[in-house]
Formats: C-alpha cells, sequence, structure tokens
C-alpha cells in the first residue's frame, strides 16, 4: 500500500498561505521578527529589520515568486496525486539547501531572515519525502509509480 502525504502537504499549504499573507501585506511582522533576529545572532548574519523604501520592489519581486510556490503547494495538497507530493518535497527541500548553501558560501545575500524560512521549509520537504514513502529513485523519475515511470511502461 502506498503511502500518502496528503495530510502533511496540505499542513505545509496552509503554512504557506499564511506566511505569503504576511509577506504580501506585512511583511515586517516576519523581516523585524523575533525569529529573524534570534537566526541573525545565532549565525552572524544581517538582521533585516522593517522594510524600507528602498527595498519594498525587491519585496514585490518576493511576493510574486513566492505565489505559484503556494499555489502549487495547495493544488498538490488538494489532488493527492503522488507526483505533485513529491514536487512539493523537492521544492522544500531544494529551497532549505539552497538557502543554507547561501548563507555559507555568499554571506552577503545571507539574513536571517533567509536562514528562518530555510529550517521549516526544509523540513516539511523532508517529511513529505519520508512521510510519503519516496526515494532517491523518485527523484530522478526512475521509479515505476511516478507519472514517468508509468509512462516508460507503457510504451
Amino acid at each position: 500500500m502506498t503511502k500518502s502525504a496528503q495530510p502533511l502537504v496540505l499542513i505545509f499549504a496552509i503554512a504557506s498561505a499564511f506566511v505569503w499573507l504576511t509577506k504580501a501585506f506585512a511583511p515586517d511582522l516576519i523581516f523585524n521578527s523575533p525569529p529573524a533576529l534570534f537566526f541573525s545572532q545565532i549565525a552572524g548574519l544581517k538582521y533585516l529589520g522593517n522594510i524600507t523604501p528602498d527595498r519594498e520592489p525587491l519585496q514585490g519581486v518576493i511576493v510574486c515568486i513566492h505565489f505559484p510556490l503556494v499555489a502549487f503547494t495547495w493544488l498538490a495538497a488538494l489532488s493527492g496525486k503522488r507526483d505533485f507530493h513529491l514536487a512539493v518535497a523537492f521544492i522544500g527541500m531544494s529551497f532549505g539547501l539552497v538557502s543554507l548553501v547561501t548563507c555559507v558560501v555568499s554571506p552577503k545575500y545571507a539574513s536571517g531572515v533567509l536562514l528562518f524560512g530555510a529550517a521549516p521549509n526544509f523540513l516539511f520537504g523532508l517529511a513529505i519525502f519520508v512521510v510519503g514513502g519516496f526515494g532517491v529513485k523518485d527523484l530522478l523519475g526512475s521509479d515505476d509509480q511516478t507519472t514517468e515511470g508509468a509512462l516508460k511502461k507503457e510504451i
């Protein structure tokens, strides 16, 4: 029997929607938050504080880029399709890893907010990956249970 990560994907979709709404309408609640300050201090990264007028256009870009990811996460949560769950897991884990690498390799682009966002995304992605019973073969598209694998089998 195939395990389903759908309940976890739904929780992730709800959390992602909440974060998106906060970024869109009250970004200072994230950027000027105690967790952002905490992660900045423990990692020695920049603390961004309030959104200043010179950073508002970049904040708009971030909100626009984030929306399709939230929409896809909702699509995955409501569809129950295994491949969609795998994609959400991959997005969460890859964002988390790329953010961590950025903090280590290019600290001038890093901040406590980036690290603060990376941790839950990576952990949700990893949890979806594990609960869904996925493996490395699934990420490579070589498992017959994925859509791509099933199409190869039919041909």
